[in-house]
């Protein structure tokens, strides 16, 4: 039988759960709400641990980077929100090391979707809902290259090191999803390398 291990109640019938993250420590999570709190769970006592109160709107991303000693959170109020975080959980050992507002940059709102380029180094990779697709540098907190791939947004997208198949002579790629199309991207150069329609159709090849 499937049971489960512990009921996590924030006690606030105000708030809807809108993301999770795992903290890949063993025992402690993240949840973000919808009015923008993000909560500290230690998921085998079945306890919360922490309140933080940085965003005022909706969480709707979290992400790891710096080799899964950092978090990065996003919300509909614009703000980046970046966080140190260490294995064993502490109360003082999840904290704000940096803010970036991104309405003060070469970007729009809301913020569609957030992620690390895991081993690559480049930085975080941030989508817009109005198609731009922008490097931020994960140690100057400043933007390194934007994408604007037109009024389309990406949905969603991953990354694969340079030996995935599909591009054996780059270092690696992003592959972004829309609703009509999937693109595939250069990581260094921050070019579209080729562009996969719905009806299955392969344009600007140039791999």
């Amino acid at each position: 039988d499937c049971k489960p291990m512990a009921a996590l109640m924030s006690n606030n019938e105000n708030e809807s759960v809108t993301s999770l993250f795992d903290l890949k420590n063993g025992s402690h999570l993240l949840s973000g709400s919808s009015k923008g709190t993000i909560l500290l769970w230690d998921y085998m006592m079945g306890a919360l641990v922490k309140k933080y109160f940085v965003h005022t709107s909706s969480i709707n991303n979290f992400s790891m980077y710096n080799s899964n000693n950092s978090v990065v959170t996003s919300s509909i109020d614009g703000l980046l929100t970046f966080w140190n975080v260490t294995r064993e959980i502490r109360e003082n050992d999840f904290e704000v090391v940096n803010l970036i507002n991104t309405k003060k940059l070469p970007m729009d709102v809301p913020i569609t979707c957030i992620g690390s380029l895991l081993s690559f180094e480049q930085g975080i990779i941030v989508c817009d809902g109005n198609g731009k697709i922008t490097m931020i540098d994960n140690l100057k907190y400043r933007v390194r290259a934007q994408l604007d791939i037109g009024e389309e947004s990406i949905l969603d997208f991953l990354t694969l090191e340079g030996n995935s198949g599909i591009s054996k002579e780059k270092e690696g790629i992003i592959i972004g999803f829309t609703k009509s199309r999937m693109l595939v991207i250069d990581i260094k150069t921050f070019e579209i390398l080729r562009v996969f329609n719905s009806n299955n159709s392969s344009l600007g090849i140039h791999l």
